[in-house]
């Protein structure tokens, strides 16, 4: 998945930005693991605002960024999600785990 852009919070230390554009439909690849694990501190937010629809791959790109990172003890939110994705991210519980913000600052401050 090419997708993809991350970003260091300039203000929030330790913080990275993952910025998808496009159709989420494939799973990321093992690049994108080794990229957000040697790049984590407090957290990950993943921004959906360039998101328009995304499909189980999708889904599965959220739960494993979720898996990494809780496997290095750093948190992962999400911000500017649409109102088609939360649904699914509520069907699906996913919205029991993970926290979804309406803005990127909210999220941002989340993870202080």
């Amino acid at each position: 998945m090419e997708n993809y852009e991350l970003v260091k919070a300039k203000d929030h230390p330790g913080v990275i930005i993952v910025r998808l554009t496009g159709r989420l439909v494939e799973e990321p690849s093992k690049e994108y693991y080794d990229l957000i694990r040697e790049s984590y501190g407090k957290g990950v937010v993943l921004d959906l605002a360039e998101v328009p629809w995304m499909n189980t791959n999708g889904l599965g790109f959220i739960t494993g960024s979720y898996d990494v990172l809780g496997r290095e003890k750093s948190k992962l939110v999400l911000c500017n999600v649409s109102d088609r994705i939360e649904k699914k991210l509520s069907v699906t519980k996913i919205s029991n785990i993970i926290s979804s913000f309406g803005s990127l600052e909210e999220a941002l401050e989340s993870l202080d």
